[in-house]
């Protein structure tokens, strides 16, 4: 949801989508709502987004904090990201008060539902509110780079008990490699991830892209791990090596999986 550019009321906008939602089949998967991001939204889609998430129980995903320009918007009041935007007529009042992360918090986005989506640009004090708010934050590795991001603060965040989880972002921001497919592929944002940071061991990586984005979204204990009364969904990787080496094969692991389990199903059966 956006908003800024169609000058739509964010209640039009916000009813849409939850008629949307509430629409579609039953399944075993779950949905929620999105705001882009602080700048490509007005305060009120961020305060209604945020009371009706929470309301019905659904997980919020925003945008936030990943540009400079973005950071020196909302905590300055200035900036190329600012002059492009009030030149074409967003209401820039919210801006000059504080960060991104701090705007989110003065609009009731700051829950232990919200998963903040880059937070490349962080205030003092934004990573610790982060955590009293059980906040969980999405890296995007491949999309850090291809936008030359300064280093992602992973250890601040870290150091605040914050759930770190991997995502992709989307297409728009992928490298695509000579003779490779553009795609989303979480075993690239983990090599990703492990070729920034080799001081974070595999298994941490692993559990980043498994279980911490599990928890994130609200599925913990049902996904992401292998585990009793976890949903049967497993995928495989080919591996003849030790098994001291096997998180590192899996997070540099670089071709397709060998089998895929879905809901008890064999999606890839595996080869005898």
């Amino acid at each position: 949801m956006t908003g800024v550019k169609s000058r739509r009321e964010p209640r039009l906008i916000l009813d849409e989508t939850v008629q949307k939602m509430e629409s579609l089949p039953a399944s075993r998967g779950a949905a929620g709502l999105s705001p882009h991001a602080p700048y490509s939204t007005v305060p009120e889609l961020l305060r209604l987004s945020a009371t009706v998430a929470r309301d019905k129980g659904w997980r919020l995903t925003t945008h936030v904090a990943e540009s400079a320009e973005e950071f020196e918007m909302f905590t300055h009041a200035r900036g190329p990201m600012f002059d492009w935007l009030e030149r074409n007529e967003r209401d820039t009042a919210d801006c000059g008060l504080g960060s991104p992360v701090q705007h989110l918090e003065r609009q009731g986005c700051l829950a232990n539902n919200l998963l903040a989506v880059h937070a490349n640009y962080l205030a003092p004090g934004d990573a610790a509110l982060f955590g009293r708010r059980g906040v969980s934050v999405v890296h995007c590795p491949r999309s850090h780079a291809f936008f030359q991001h300064r280093r992602f603060p992973r250890e601040e965040i870290a150091g605040a008990s914050v759930n770190i989880c991997l995502g992709t972002d989307s297409l728009a921001s992928m490298s695509k490699g000579r003779g490779q497919p553009l795609e989303l592929n979480l075993f690239a944002e983990m090599n990703a991830f492990a070729v920034a940071y080799p001081d974070v061991r595999p298994e941490t990586v692993l559990q980043m892209a498994t279980v911490n984005g599990a928890r994130a979204l609200g599925w913990q204990g049902k996904i992401g791990e292998l585990s009793e009364n976890t949903l049967a969904d497993m995928i495989a990787v080919p591996f003849a090596g030790k098994r001291a080496d096997a998180f590192d094969a899996v997070v540099h692991h670089p071709g397709d999986v060998c089998a895929s389990l879905i809901d008890g199903q064999w999606a890839i059966a595996p080869v005898a």
